[in-house]
């Protein structure tokens, strides 16, 4: 049996949501709380920098923004 194409509707998206149900994807974070940050490095890397602060007793968000904070002083 052959379906007449010509008679289909789309359902298209559908309505929006209403504003009360979106995220709050665009609200900026409370100052003060952190955030993940997404980043590819090469595994033997991320061993070493948990080693590293493992070994320093250093979180390792707290190692990688004295990090970034002496890379900003001297390159830019």
């Amino acid at each position: 049996m052959a379906v007449d194409i010509k008679n289909l509707k789309r359902l298209g998206k559908g309505t929006p949501p209403a504003p009360v149900e979106t995220n709050n994807n665009l609200v900026k974070p409370p100052s003060g709380k952190t955030v993940p940050l997404q980043v590819n490095i090469d595994p033997e890397v991320k061993r070493e920098f948990r080693v590293y602060a493992a070994e320093h007793d250093i979180d390792m968000s707290d190692l990688f923004t004295t990090m970034w904070l002496y890379y900003k002083e001297n390159h830019g």
